[in-house]
């Protein structure tokens, strides 16, 4: 038999059921011309017509055109029984979960939590991408990750997300810096120095802008930015400036001693753990037992 691809003997098919090349390109979604197309390569390849064409009526099938016909039906459903077959045994190999996750938080304690989950789940394949909390929320809103995990400070305008958790702030310098040890530190003496920051209008710096002015501050100097949590801290270990940073990721500098926490008049206020699903695209059951693991641990 002739060498045909099946997406070719697909749109044959379609026309010999249908009657007509429009009918057929509507029911396909292709152009009606594209059907035109794949019906005179057929024919080509044949080496004779396939339909008796008549203005005014609709194509009907020479004596070739009905041996293609069962030879286009019998492919046809072997390709679709192949198919089933082998989405068959994908069912039965790993699913995978795609989660983003903003970096401070893949990095930190939610790395204990996906390795728990990944010991329980064996036949669950995670993928983890760690990124800015600005990209994060961008691979959700643009589908292209199962869920999310990020810092907030409250729920976002068109993304629900529910929250898993507090992550506690502080604020943090250098021992030589010249409000180390002291107590009670207020908003006002804190404006009088600088502040290593996020970059400008990232997703973090402007969450820790709003935390400052929400304990008391008018206005903080930012005198470095960098993008990654690492360098502001290795900035502020430098005597470079004050750093705001989550706990929990500050925890081995404090017990080194190479940075110390500033002992504030106020408590900072925390940031929220939250997680979402991409808009519009329904989770799986395992990603759906991932999320009830993360609630169940909870990150605080």
């Amino acid at each position: 038999m002739i060498s045909a691809s099946v997406r070719r003997l697909t749109v044959f098919k379609a026309v010999a059921e249908t009657g007509k090349f429009s009918e057929a390109a509507a029911a396909l979604g292709i152009a009606q011309p594209s059907v035109s197309a794949h019906v005179k390569a057929l024919e080509r390849q044949a080496g004779r017509p396939l339909f008796i064409r008549s203005p005014g009526r609709a194509p009907r099938l020479t004596q070739a055109g009905e041996a293609m016909y069962g030879y286009a039906l019998d492919v046809v459903r072997r390709c679709a029984e192949t198919e089933s077959a082998i989405g068959a045994l994908g069912m039965e190999r790993a699913v995978e979960i795609v989660v983003a996750a903003q970096r401070s938080l893949a990095h930190g304690r939610l790395a204990e939590l996906l390795a728990s989950f990944a010991r329980a789940t064996p036949a669950v394949k995670l993928v983890t991408r760690s990124e800015t909390g600005e990209t994060v929320l961008a691979l959700l809103r643009a589908r292209e990750v199962d869920l999310g995990m990020f810092l907030a400070l409250g729920a976002l305008p068109g993304l629900p997300s529910e929250t898993l958790g507090e992550e506690p702030l502080v604020l943090v310098a250098a021992p030589s810096h010249p409000l180390a040890g002291r107590e009670a530190v207020s908003p006002q003496l804190l404006s009088e120095h600088g502040f290593i920051g996020g970059l400008a209008h990232s997703h973090f710096s402007d969450m820790v802008a709003i935390v400052l002015r929400r304990l008391g501050m008018r206005r903080h100097a930012v005198v470095a930015e960098a993008q990654d949590a690492e360098t502001v801290r290795g900035l502020a270990r430098h005597g470079v400036g004050i750093a705001c940073c989550l706990a929990s990721t500050v925890e081995e500098d404090l017990r080194a001693g190479t940075l110390v926490t500033l002992s504030l008049a106020r408590a900072l206020p925390p940031l929220e753990v939250r997680w979402a699903a991409a808009p519009g695209r329904p989770l799986s059951e395992p990603a759906l037992a991932f999320v009830r693991h993360l609630k169940s641990r909870r990150t605080r």
